[in-house]
């Protein structure tokens, strides 16, 4: 039976940030006194207490001199939803996701897409946004096999992460992991979000750490189920009661600007990663890298539970990923050692667990409780013929037919991801529009440019390649298409890069997860979604077709 607890975010007055894992039943929150400290003079010594109960998260005010203030106003008792703060004295606390409670009972908690993939311990994180559907770590010999949505310039589907080189100390003159450079000659697409092999990438550890990345589309985001707003989406709006105003239960807002656009949000600090990446670079090393899964989705979770979708109808919608290291250690050891013995012919079934993996781990929860999970149904032996083909015409080509099979393995990816609502609603399913001239043109010019500038056009490759594959993606959803979006450009990539390479350098590593920071949030938060109309398969038909 699936761990119950909840996911609670402390932004302190005097100290960085906290995000704790709750189980407790009863947790008591005050200045000096209780299981949470805040160590502020204006809480109460024992200010207030948290409840879980059955999977609901209360707060209860213990008649604290300030009183516990909730959508502004000070209430003694309320409900809390994910998403949703309440302040204590001068200290904001956040529930940021819920796990193993009713609500989430569905699909063993597994959902939609995952924004991003885990970065590779010790190193920066690559481009990356959420909605990323995870990723899958090195192939056989080191090598990533693919990418599915993987950061920019990793090729890997996010398999389970290896130790790699010390936290903060990328080579001279070398771009950080996962921010990558051009595909490989190889060929091998970008996904739907993983991490890339090694990198960061988006959404962390998954998570939001991979994220588009070159030549990696965009990643996909589960559909509400309120009614389409005016503007007929799924994602913006949904029943306005008279006079507008606030839903009643959960101070969820009601009302939405149609206009709003969807977007997620990457809230995580450097200081709270820093302690993560010691201790999770720290236990690699001592156990010789079998610790990497472990850290891989400790990095993953902090990227999810960060990171927030706004502007979606009926709430903020926040990610969770629920997978285990010890899982994740599983398909990697069986998956490398039987591509090993099979002499590569195993990869595109162990490139599927793993795609299966990451996607079964991630949830995506509205506030008002709907969930969503991905379901991906491709099999090996499908992926072994596109592989197979593609790989021969990528050798007979000398490369050059290596974009129109990245394209190919993307858009088979794509079309074996199917989105369901509540556990088993078939809602929509995804689709890769690109095509691999489109992406021969972005790659060589942008090989080109780079090499013509020493490097220094690097940034606006990978920024290319991200749109090309972001804005390429399409996710279907209750009859309507909805088109990921990035508006990052090379100019910020290109600072945030230079800036945070020469600060890890100086602090000699230290300023790592500073930097890996600031690179989630640029390839999270230029990230949105837009509602083109009606989809191919037509119009409240998602579900029936796709179950047909």
């Amino acid at each position: 039976m699936a761990e119950t607890y909840y996911v609670l975010k402390i932004n302190y007055l005097d100290r960085p940030a906290e995000t704790r894992n709750v189980k407790e039943q009863i947790t008591v929150v005050g200045r000096d006194q209780g299981d949470i400290i805040l160590g502020d003079t204006q809480a109460s010594g024992r200010h207030a207490e948290i409840h879980f109960v059955n999977g609901r998260v209360t707060v209860k005010d213990l008649g604290s001199t300030n009183g516990v203030i909730y959508n502004g106003t000070r209430v003694p008792q309320f409900a809390v939803s994910p998403g949703q703060s309440f302040v204590c004295g001068q200290t904001t606390l956040t529930l940021m996701s819920v796990h193993g409670g009713p609500k989430a009972a569905f699909g063993g908690g597994k959902t939609m897409i995952s924004m991003g993939a885990p970065p590779m311990p010790g190193r920066p994180p690559s481009m990356g946004a959420p909605g990323s559907l995870g990723s899958l770590g090195g192939a056989p010999g080191g090598r990533p096999p693919m990418a599915v949505g993987a950061p920019a310039g990793s090729p890997g589907l996010g398999a389970p992460a290896s130790a790699g080189p010390a936290p903060g100390a990328p080579p001279p003159g070398a771009p950080p992991a996962g921010l990558g450079g051009p595909p490989p000659s190889g060929g091998v697409p970008a996904g739907l979000g993983g991490p890339p092999a090694g990198g960061l990438g988006g959404p962390p550890p998954g998570g939001l750490g991979g994220g588009p990345a070159p030549g990696a589309p965009a990643p996909m985001a589960p559909m509400p189920s309120n009614p389409p707003a005016p503007t007929n989406s799924p994602l913006v709006g949904g029943p306005q009661p008279a006079g507008g105003g606030m839903a009643p239960a959960g101070g969820v807002p009601a009302t939405y600007d149609p206009n709003t656009p969807i977007r997620p949000e990457f809230q995580g600090t450097g200081g709270e990663l820093l302690v993560t990446y010691l201790v999770g670079l720290l236990l690699t090393m001592i156990t010789f890298g079998i610790y990497a899964p472990w850290f891989a989705v400790k990095l993953r979770k902090f990227q999810y539970d960060n990171t927030t979708i706004k502007g979606i109808a009926g709430g903020n919608m926040q990610m969770a990923f629920t997978g285990t290291g010890g899982e994740l250690f599983v398909r990697g050891l069986v998956g490398y050692l039987l591509t090993l013995i099979t002499f590569g012919i195993y990869a595109p079934w162990f490139i599927c667990n793993l795609i299966d993996y990451f996607a079964e781990g991630t949830t995506f929860t509205k506030a008002d409780g709907t969930q969503f999970r991905l379901n991906f149904k491709g099999k090996g032996g499908e992926l072994f013929v596109t592989f197979l083909v593609g790989m021969i015409l990528t050798m007979i080509t000398f490369g050059i037919y290596a974009p129109w099979f990245a394209v190919k393995l993307q858009k088979w990816i794509n079309n074996n991801i199917e989105i369901y609502e509540n556990g088993n609603e078939l809602v929509g399913q995804a689709d890769f529009v690109g095509t691999g001239g489109e992406l021969f043109v972005v790659q060589l010019v942008g090989m080109l440019l780079t090499m013509i500038t020493f490097g220094i056009y690097f940034p606006w490759f990978q920024v290319n390649l991200v749109k090309f594959n972001t804005h390429n993606t399409r996710i279907n959803v209750k009859g309507r298409t909805i088109v990921p979006k990035f508006t990052g450009t090379g100019g910020e990539l290109f600072v945030e890069f230079l800036v945070g390479y020469l600060l890890t350098l100086v602090t000699l590593g230290i300023y790592s997860p500073w930097w890996a920071v600031k690179l989630m949030k640029f390839n999270i938060n230029n990230l949105s979604f837009e509602d083109v109309g009606q989809s191919a398969i037509g119009a409240g038909g998602a579900a029936g077709q796709l179950r047909a």
